[in-house]
């Protein structure tokens, strides 16, 4: 039997699936539960603006909605009982991969 040999393949970087992204309107936010968590701001070119670990998720979105200047088009949450820890966790990634902080946690920069 001939031995196939295989020439090397070239690994190509994966598709990674799309943000799960939630349209930041009023409707929406209603129906998130009202536990602590984390949430993400996200703005119309997917980029996320903000971060923030809160105890109640539904009430904080309310109130960034409400005082929204329109930037934040999307959102994503996770609840968390240790949403402060999450939060930490979230913004430290952030900022390895961009070198700042998302411009609505400009607050916190200096804690990172």
């Amino acid at each position: 039997k001939p031995v196939e040999r295989r020439s090397r393949l070239s690994i190509s970087t994966p598709d990674l699936p799309p943000l799960k992204c939630i349209p930041f309107t009023a409707e929406t936010v209603a129906v998130v539960p009202d536990k602590s968590g984390v949430f993400q701001l996200i703005n119309d070119n997917n980029e996320i603006i903000a971060i923030k670990g809160v105890m109640n998720l539904r009430e904080e979105l309310q109130k960034q909605l409400a005082n929204s200047s329109g930037k934040a088009c999307f959102f994503q949450f996770e609840e968390t009982f240790m949403y402060t820890g999450r939060e930490s966790e979230l913004l430290q990634k952030f900022l390895q991969e961009h070198g700042k902080m998302p411009g609505g946690n400009q607050e916190l920069a200096d804690l990172f």
